[in-house]
């Protein structure tokens, strides 16, 4: 008895859990296969015709219209400590904790090319 019963249950045809095999059935992603957002005007070289620009000439005009306040300036700081100093160090010469790990060393904030980029580069 117990084996036909056993018989029974293995024999169905019916796929016991069919929400299981969604993930081979399911439309695949395509990470960034749109903007994540809409870039500002005058940023991306969109005009047919014209010569590819380099990130410098797309960003010079772009200024920053954030006020150097106490408070702005603070907040800046903790984004910084946050999500920089991490590899560009406290002081932004490319010393932080985990430089170390990475493939290329991050670059000093402080000296050279990255001292004199517009604002909308680092933006």
């Amino acid at each position: 008895m117990f084996s036909i019963a056993t018989l029974g249950i293995t024999a169905s045809p019916a796929w016991p859990f069919p929400w299981d095999i969604d993930m081979y059935r399911g439309a695949a992603v395509q990470p960034l296969s749109r903007a994540p957002r809409v870039m500002p005007s005058g940023t991306m070289p969109v005009e047919r015709g014209e010569p590819p620009m380099s990130t410098e000439q797309m960003t010079v005009r772009l200024k920053n219209t954030v006020s150097a306040t106490s408070e702005n300036l603070a907040h800046g700081k903790a984004l910084f400590l946050t999500n920089c100093a991490p590899c560009h160090g406290e002081g932004g010469l490319g010393n932080g904790p985990v430089a170390h790990l990475l493939k290329d060393l991050p670059k000093n904030l402080v000296t050279g090319q990255s001292k004199y980029l517009p604002d909308g580069y680092i933006y």
